[in-house]
């Protein structure tokens, strides 16, 4: 797996110091959102409570999924509202449902307290004094949360990062948005209650929190966690320490979308398209020899279905 670090090394003529890593972030991104290629699918097991399955920060949405050993198809957000369809799945439905992303949280605090709960958060680490994270949503009356800082009202409510345990004054019903500074170590969130929820674990380099979810109805009532497999897409994630993995571990790949993004900021249109798919073929040949050719039938036709590609 390519790092950060070797790539600084390799790719330090492709760009000034000042800008070197933010170049390789931006290659990484925009040849993660190309196209599928070898390192942007991954196979990985979650643990899904109340019939909620909110995906980590890394991973962009679900290709495929497996529930209790069986396979699930996936449905996108309209297959609830189609005319044909089943109208909302609650349970007893033996499929995934994408409800979309923009999700602060693992779990709705109504699935834990009807009435709303105090939000608790605390970081692993030390942090420094006066940093503050911003919570925003209803209260219990389903109202937007308003409070004063600092003589000014501001939508949602600040809560001290400095001092570990802090505890909202505000009662949340739901938790819409959350801005985060970045922090030294790992942000923890929890409904206060008889035994504290953990509800959310933000990283440090994270700002604006927004995962995607998706409702698995088959596992709605089920009193205890079970664990489902997804095959995920890989979301591009800034890296910034040596020793951080990259996305993309195609050096080629990443100087020619280095030379793109370079003669893009020169306003060299033509060079730059020509350089970004050279990129995109190194990594569409890459991909075909590390995933030899196979297929399985296609899925049906129906509405309110997310067709997934019958050749890799």
């Amino acid at each position: 797996m390519l790092t950060l670090g070797v790539a600084k090394q390799r790719l330090a003529s492709f760009a000034s110091a000042d800008d070197l890593v933010e170049r390789i972030n931006l290659a990484c991104e925009l040849l993660l959102t190309g196209q599928d290629h070898k390192g942007s699918i991954e196979k990985v097991a979650f643990s899904v409570t109340d019939g909620l399955l909110t995906l980590p920060r890394q991973y962009f949405g679900c290709l495929g999924t497996t529930v209790q050993d069986f396979p699930h198809p996936i449905y996108n957000q309209w297959y609830e509202f189609v005319g044909s369809g089943p109208g909302t799945c609650e349970s007893a439905c033996r499929a995934v449902i994408d409800l979309g992303d923009g999700y602060v949280t693992t779990q709705d605090i109504s699935a834990i307290d009807d009435d709303g709960a105090l939000l608790k958060v605390t970081s692993e680490l030390t942090e420094d004094a006066g940093l503050e994270i911003l919570l925003r949503g209803l209260d219990a009356d389903l109202a937007t949360i308003y409070t004063t800082d600092s003589g000014e009202r501001v939508e949602g409510e600040y809560v001290d990062l400095a001092v570990a345990g802090t505890t909202s004054a505000s009662t949340f019903t739901s938790l819409k948005q959350v801005i985060k500074p970045v922090t030294k170590g790992r942000v923890y969130v929890y409904v206060v209650g008889t035994t504290d929820t953990l509800i959310a674990t933000y990283e440090p380099s994270e700002e604006r929190p927004s995962y995607r979810r998706y409702r698995v109805p088959e596992l709605t009532d089920e009193d205890e966690t079970t664990s489902v497999v997804a095959l995920c897409q890989r979301r591009h994630v800034d890296v910034a320490d040596d020793n951080d993995p990259l996305p993309v571990d195609n050096m080629n790949a990443l100087r020619d979308a280095m030379l793109s993004l370079e003669y893009k900021s020169q306003n060299d249109l033509e060079r730059a398209g020509t350089y970004l798919q050279s990129a995109m073929q190194l990594l569409s040949k890459e991909h075909q020899r590390y995933q030899p050719a196979a297929s399985y039938p296609s899925a049906l036709n129906m509405p309110g279905y997310l067709p997934i590609r019958s050749f890799y």
